[in-house]
């Protein structure tokens, strides 16, 4: 009988000399065989040994794939803390073996690339906590859970056209290069979260995701998901997009979720579908983004975002969705809202700059599809739509009709004020017609507040002589102020 490997792996050595915790459950003793006349198995022997006693990369593959398929158990085809040079599995089966349900490689080194393009792993495939300096694997299909968590990629990953039929997890992976996944399949969940990409850029062009994807607390320097497909719920809540990010042409068939994302630089996000919700709460977008030809099925969260420069939207909706910037900061941007199939913006509490609506001269009042409710203007060209808000009456507030947030005269009064003081030295007239409506809901709020004295103090400073004589002719009649508002609405100011 050969002697057996005397490694012994420790959890808690490991997690006393790393950032992290063993994925490792309890002391674990290699079962495999030694190398001739060593003490340890091919597999553990370190590098410079192995190649003083003759063992070449060929060998430590063949040994590999051995292993695996005659072992008899899970036990027999684990591998932990293991050393492989470059290991070069392509167009071959892995794991073939019906006693084998998962290979485990956790705490593995590969000082050399790990190739299995076109090969067919039929066992789940746990590599958590290795080294890996590159791996390559296009076109191969993994039938089991592929676990990748707390690895780091030192070199290029390639992992394009590949089939994940189970689950896959890069949690906490840290990718120095390159990673491509563009046109991979991943018909389980996919687990991204706090992983981090440094490459020049990640690409998941046309990949489909078929389970849930969990992409928040993540990191990319550049990141293209370009006709990408989400067919469940999408998490990029919290996630870093440090250099350019392209969205285009993708499919969020469930809910979207870029929850205090941050958008450092340029973000594409034309000929989206948003099928379900999306939320971009307290997301950040510090370069410039565009929305083009963005369709959204369900109502979407823009509250407390900040667009530090640009953004662009042109956007419709079947069912008239709501698209909600309240308390967020637009500094500069278009809106373009489609004629037939509009989308409805609410900018209540939000701080709005240079910001232009149009309805793509349909003849439509962009006024009708957006709303404006205790908002802050600080460039707005109020201007550039005198015709528009004089057929509204210069009502901005009322354009989206929500039966459970009726607005009280304090926040009418608010409201006509800041857009008053936001129309000054841009339109005066436009200035004066707001500050009539904020004085008569003003006085409305008197009225009901049963407080008489302000009520005449606020008709003599916005009407002067005129509510003079008016006041005689009423307390000459005998008649309270309770209908006054009506006469004096068509004095002017």
């Amino acid at each position: 009988m050969p002697d057996i490997c005397e490694y012994v792996f420790s959890p808690d050595e490991w997690d006393e000399s790393h950032r992290s915790e063993s994925a490792v459950d309890g002391v674990w003793e290699c079962p495999h065989p030694t190398h001739v006349d060593t003490e340890y198995c091919v597999f553990h022997l370190e590098p410079e040994r192995r190649e003083l006693l003759g063992v070449t990369e060929s060998d430590m593959r063949d040994e590999l794939m051995r292993s695996i398929g005659n072992a008899g158990s899970d036990d027999e085809a684990r591998f932990v803390g293991a050393t492989f040079p470059e290991v070069v599995v392509v167009d071959q089966s892995v794991a073939e073996n019906e006693a084998v349900d998962a290979v485990d490689l956790q705490h593995t080194v590969f000082d050399g690339k790990l190739d299995l393009s076109n090969a067919v792993v039929e066992a789940d495939l746990v590599f958590d906590c290795s080294d890996l300096r590159s791996f390559s694997a296009p076109n191969a299909v993994f039938e089991g859970d592929v676990s990748f968590r707390e690895c780091d990629f030192d070199g290029d990953v390639n992992l394009s056209g590949a089939t994940f039929k189970g689950d896959v997890s890069f949690k906490r992976a840290s990718f120095e290069s390159i990673a491509d996944f563009e046109d991979a399949s991943f018909e389980g969940d996919v687990d991204l979260r706090y992983s981090t990409y440094k490459g020049v850029e990640t690409t998941f062009q046309d990949a489909v995701f078929e389970g849930k994807a969990r992409v928040s607390g993540v990191t990319f320097d550049e990141a293209n998901f370009t006709s990408a497909r989400f067919a469940n719920d999408a998490d990029f809540s919290n996630t870093t997009f440090k250099g350019e990010t392209k969205f285009q042409y993708v499919d969020f068939e469930r809910n979207a979720e870029f929850e205090s994302a941050d958008f450092t630089d340029n973000a594409k996000f034309r000929g989206v579908d948003f099928l379900g919700g999306a939320n971009f709460k307290d997301a950040s977008f510090q370069g410039w983004v565009t929305f083009l030809d963005v369709e959204f099925e369900e109502n979407a969260s823009f509250e407390s975002a900040w667009f530090k420069r640009d953004v662009n939207m042109v956007a419709e909706s079947e069912g008239n969705a709501v698209l909600d910037f309240s308390g967020a900061r637009v500094g500069k941007g278009s809106f373009e809202i489609a004629p037939y199939d509009p989308v409805i913006l609410d900018f209540t509490k939000a701080r709005v700059g240079n910001v232009s609506l149009s309805m793509d001269d349909s003849g439509k009042n962009p006024f009708d599809y957006a709303r404006f409710v205790e908002t802050k203007f600080s460039g707005f060209s109020f201007g550039d739509y005198a015709d528009a808000l004089a057929d509204k009456d210069y009502e901005i507030h009322g354009s989206v009709v929500r039966s459970d947030d009726e607005l009280d005269l304090p926040r009418l009064e608010k409201t006509y004020r800041l857009a008053s003081d936001g129309a000054k030295g841009n339109d005066e007239g436009i200035a004066s017609k707001f500050a009539k409506k904020e004085a008569k809901y003003r006085r409305e709020r008197h009225k009901g507040e049963g407080d008489t004295m302000d009520y005449v103090v606020d008709l003599v400073r916005d009407y002067g002589v005129y509510v003079v004589v008016l006041l005689v002719l009423v307390v000459a009649a005998g008649a309270g102020y309770v209908y006054l508002d009506e006469i004096i609405d068509a004095l002017p100011v």
